[in-house]
């Protein structure tokens, strides 16, 4: 499975970046694009999170929109031998059933390993 995953936005729209590749257990994140490979435990953990979540009937919109010009703007993309889910949103739209796979590829485009 691969999952891009990048946030952009916020008061410095400072950009988080993350492409990982489960099967291959490597990863490329940061704005450097540094790389590393991923341990066991979080490809599983990425694999279980992503398949946990359909993301192709999520629409991320958010009434609160526009009364939050600093929020973030996420786009995840996983893809796999036979599907392909792509998914823009803010973060005020974020799906709760999604804030799990948020937050864990938030923390691996920060250089953090999943707990």
């Amino acid at each position: 499975m691969q999952i891009e995953f990048e946030r952009s936005g916020g008061f410095t729209n400072a950009i988080l970046f993350a492409q990982a590749d489960t099967e291959a257990r490597y990863l490329v994140y940061g704005a450097a694009r540094l790389e590393r490979r991923m341990t066991e435990a979080e490809a599983h953990q990425l694999e279980a999170l992503s398949r946990d979540v359909d993301v192709s009937g999520m629409t991320g919109d958010s009434p609160r929109r526009e009364h939050m010009p600093d929020q973030f703007q996420y786009r995840i993309l996983i893809r796999s031998p036979d599907t392909r889910q792509e998914l823009q949103l803010t973060e005020a739209g974020i799906p709760e059933a999604l804030r799990p796979l948020v937050e864990a590829l938030s923390l691996l485009a920060r250089g953090n390993t999943l707990p």
